[in-house]
């Protein structure tokens, strides 16, 4: 007699999809202001892909013969709202024309942002905002949505470069760490903010404080500002978010791993780490000075460390085999 099983196999799985990008578009030098003279370099292999972002256009690729930079000025922290716009959309004309790396898929521009997007005196520049496009513009150049380091790609595709305003007041180590990683995080009391207003009638952590605590959340929309997940006590010596002393710097430090950390539900995605520090009672807190860092952005004084985002996205697979034996 034969005998069948009917083994149905459901499978259910998670994967991690990390939505952090490569190094799409540099600044050369990395920590050059709206007056210096800067490179801008963009690699065309790194541009999205998606359909939707692109609107119908096809995607810039690495056999394009010729890159055009579409770009302007952002005279917010941590705007999105383009100004002085410079570029001609289809025109081969030369305004924002960019020249090949020889041997990479890097195309390089170098400009002094002040004068180049005719930036009034006194006004401040954040960040640059740009797009990429060949010669008669049916092709494009966006990117895929996340941080890069030193600025970010928002959901419709188009890049933000963010110019340095303040020194490296918190520093991620690794500075590539995803949310699931055990990472660092570095805090320099000496590049607190001393501005009264920020501080809200709290006196400014300095060099000599006997010890530092990080009263900290994650930001779980791209570009947001809203903490979640808070962890500390503000006040309290308790050592729930203490920091260890770096010996002969004004540094501290602390290390965790985010995800587990905040409490955060799997596929939530962590775009930022929002942070202050404080003393062991809370008198003196420690924040930043309203500016783009080195991955991360200060404003209002709080301070936000981009970090790699994870997206959860869930298959199922459905495999039916039948055996016989007699």
């Amino acid at each position: 007699m034969k005998i069948f099983y009917i083994i149905t196999f459901v499978i259910a799985y998670t994967i991690s999809n990390y939505r952090c990008n490569g190094q799409i578009v540099t600044l050369n030098p990395s920590n050059a202001k709206a007056q210096d003279s800067v490179e801008i370099i963009y690699d065309v292999a790194l541009s999205t892909t998606d359909n939707t972002i692109l609107a119908g256009k096809s995607a810039l690729n690495s056999t394009v013969a010729s890159v055009y930079m579409h770009s302007g000025v952002v005279t917010t922290l941590n705007g999105t709202t383009w100004a002085n716009i410079v570029g001609n959309w289809g025109m081969d004309d030369g305004v924002g024309k960019m020249t090949k790396i020889n041997g990479t898929t890097k195309w390089r521009i170098k400009i002094v942002p002040s004068s180049y997007y005719n930036v009034p005196s006194g006004t401040n520049i954040f960040r640059l905002a740009m797009i990429f496009r060949n010669a008669n513009g049916s092709s494009e150049g966006k990117g895929n949505p996340g941080f890069f380091f030193g600025g970010e790609v928002v959901s419709n595709g188009d890049i933000y470069v963010n110019f340095p305003a303040q020194s490296q007041i918190v520093t991620l180590n690794p500075s590539n760490a995803k949310a699931q990683d055990s990472v660092e995080i570095i805090y320099d009391v000496a590049l607190s903010t001393t501005d009264n207003t920020i501080l809200a009638g709290k006196s400014a952590l300095n060099s000599t404080v006997a010890s530092v605590y990080m009263h900290s959340g994650v930001v779980t929309t791209l570009n947001g500002t809203t903490w979640a997940n808070i962890v500390g006590n503000w006040g309290m010596d308790d050592g729930v978010g203490k920091m260890t002393k770096i010996n002969g710097t004004t540094k501290w430090r602390i290390k965790i791993v985010p995800s587990s950390y905040y409490n955060v539900p799997s596929g939530t995605n962590i775009f930022r780490l929002a942070m202050v520090f404080r003393n062991a009672d809370g008198s003196s807190g420690g924040k930043g000075n309203p500016g783009f860092f080195p991955g991360g952005v200060s404003i209002n004084g709080d301070i936000y460390v981009n970090i790699r985002a994870v997206q959860s996205i869930t298959f199922g697979a459905l495999a039916n085999r039948t055996f016989g034996t007699n």
